[in-house]
């Protein structure tokens, strides 16, 4: 979900750890760069580590829909 409301990084942060920690999805506001350095591994490690679940799930929803359908208003 996207928020409206931009936040400023610290324009000292280089660009490419920016790049990384995004890609990694590493919120970086308020973090130091090793803060960001450390959490980048620590991000993309816990990824991997869930990764069977994350498709299991996708693989349960493509088959049964959302479990929550029924209590839809539209």
């Amino acid at each position: 979900m996207a928020d409206d409301t931009r936040r400023t990084v610290d324009p000292d942060l280089d660009p490419a750890l920016i790049r990384a920690a995004r890609a990694a999805g590493v919120r970086i506001v308020g973090r130091s760069a090793e803060e960001i350095r450390a959490a980048i591994p620590r991000a993309k490690a816990w990824r991997e580590a869930n990764r069977a679940a994350f498709e299991a799930w996708d693989e349960w929803y493509l088959k049964n829909g959302s479990p929550l359908d029924k209590y839809r208003q539209f």
